[in-house]
């Protein structure tokens, strides 16, 4: 009778490896991802990003066309309300080839002061034209040099909100590293995922994405219960042989 008992615990491991495979798949996703391949003579506003999420399209303003380029400023913003918990992650290389205080920025954003990060954005981050990478929270309440990374280059910018504890988190990275973490004090209200430019900037972004990876369901724990109790069975099973 040792076979039927071996068959039974393969095809039960077998089982719980799917089930925590699927549980880890169902956790994570792309909700938007732009790799920004349209026409420079046509307006970003409308298009569909590379990935997307309930049909969403870009909604932008006249500067931004659909190559990821903007040329005197503006915002452009794609629908995000955070419910549920877990770690949003918003990335994209930008680019600034015009000098001086000009600014891309990436972030966080609600409809306050008419979306424009200054009045509401919950966590930002900007690369100007002079390479200065500064992050923001609540607006411009709070700002964080993260450092100097030259001019005319892409810096590869990432925010990483994490909704998991009552008090939410943001945290900053610039080409990798991650530089800033701030714990919010009243969480923030968000509404959208922006790119914005100062006036009269021009460059360009690329790589836009946005990820997330929520709190798995069933846990983890859950896992190791059900392995636990076909461990026990086997042993009971191997005892009465």
């Amino acid at each position: 009778m040792k076979q039927p008992r071996f068959a039974i615990m393969v095809a039960g491991l077998a089982a719980i490896a799917m089930l925590f495979t699927a549980v880890s798949d169902a956790s994570a996703a792309v909700i938007y991802q732009d790799n920004f391949t349209g026409s420079g003579s046509a307006p970003l506003n409308g298009t569909t990003p590379t990935v997307t999420t309930g049909a969403a399209t870009w909604w932008a303003e006249s500067g931004w066309t659909a190559d990821g380029a903007v040329s005197g400023g503006g915002q452009a913003y794609l629908p995000l309300t955070p419910i549920e918990k877990g770690t949003y992650t918003l990335s994209a290389d930008l680019t600034v080839t015009s000098s001086g205080i000009d600014w891309i920025a990436l972030g966080f954003d609600n409809n306050t002061g008419g979306g424009y990060f200054i009045g509401g954005g919950a966590a930002w981050m900007l690369n100007d034209g002079n390479g200065n990478v500064t992050a923001f929270t609540n607006g411009v309440s709070a700002s964080f040099p993260l450092g100097n990374y030259g001019t005319n280059v892409p810096v590869s910018a990432k925010i990483v909100l994490n909704t998991m504890q009552p008090q939410w988190t943001a945290a900053w990275y610039v080409n990798g590293t991650q530089m800033k973490t701030v714990t919010f004090n009243t969480n923030p209200t968000i509404d959208r995922v922006e790119l914005y430019g100062f006036s009269p900037v021009t460059g360009s972004v690329a790589n836009f994405q946005l990820d997330f990876v929520g709190v798995p369901e069933p846990s983890t724990g859950l896992l190791l219960l059900v392995g636990g109790g076909l461990l026990a069975w086997w042993k009971r099973a191997g005892g009465r042989r």
